[in-house]
């Protein structure tokens, strides 16, 4: 990132005057724009409005000896598969009535680009939340901590089913 800034001019230290003619560097204005690079580090972990501050870094003018500080907030974009709440994620996933009342398999994509594999043998509930432990956001100011994954599940019913289905149905269900 370049940054423009104000600094007190060396050549006169903001005083506008070099004995009694004005100040060539500054033209008498006290302050010289000048330009540095500032390297932006998003620390793991990081959430929506954290501040990011570089103390000392911006605009002395004639009435400050001490530079101000340069804030930068946070601000996230959303996602098409995850939302985040603190550390943890949330996803929903469809299944269908039979993977509900069989089983399914699913694998998703994580942030970091693992898979991320989901199996369940048994009968999943329609607003089933799945929770993956440590499949979250990592946790800041940690190593290796990380939040949870909660997954709920969405479960498809058929839109209809013939006579043949129903009577099928009717005849495993009794």
């Amino acid at each position: 990132m370049i940054q423009q800034m104000q600094m007190r001019c060396d050549m006169c230290k903001g005083r506008r005057k070099i004995i009694s003619r004005t100040c060539e560097a500054c033209g008498g204005s006290k302050v010289e724009l000048s330009a540095h690079s500032v390297e932006l580090v998003i620390e793991r972990g990081m959430k929506e409005d954290d501040a990011i501050e570089y103390e000392e870094q911006w605009d002395i003018t004639h009435s400050a000896t001490i530079p101000g500080t340069i804030v930068f907030r946070v601000s996230t974009v959303e996602h098409a598969t995850f939302v985040r709440d603190d550390n943890d994620l949330h996803t929903t996933i469809s299944i269908t009535l039979k993977e509900a009342l069989l089983g399914f398999q699913r694998t998703l994509r994580a942030l970091d680009d693992h898979d991320i594999h989901v199996k369940r043998t048994s009968i999943t509930k329609p607003g089933s939340i799945i929770r993956i432990a440590n499949e979250g956001m990592p946790i800041r100011d940690t190593v290796s901590e990380f939040g949870n994954l909660h997954i709920k599940v969405v479960v498809i019913f058929p839109q209809q089913l013939n006579s043949y289905q129903r009577t099928e149905i009717r005849r495993l269900l009794t």
